[in-house]
């Protein structure tokens, strides 16, 4: 999870799913901090790693937090 004052390549590590090996979903949680400073466009990338034959990849998706 990058958040949008992150200046990290990445972002913050949340959580990981290592899968029964047929699994083709996961989940996760994460709690947006409050506050109208804390809006903005949140970076959530999924790093899929194939175990079999040690390929890698990565799909990004935007949230956009905004305040009331």
């Amino acid at each position: 999870m990058k958040a949008p004052w992150d200046t990290s390549e990445r972002g913050s590590y949340i959580e990981g799913d290592s899968g029964d090996g047929t699994t083709t979903e996961a989940t996760f949680s994460y709690t947006f901090p409050s506050g109208a400073m804390n809006t903005g466009d949140f970076l959530i990338t999924a790093v899929i790693a194939r175990w079999s034959d040690m390929s890698e990849y990565e799909e990004t998706y935007t949230a956009t937090v905004s305040s009331e």
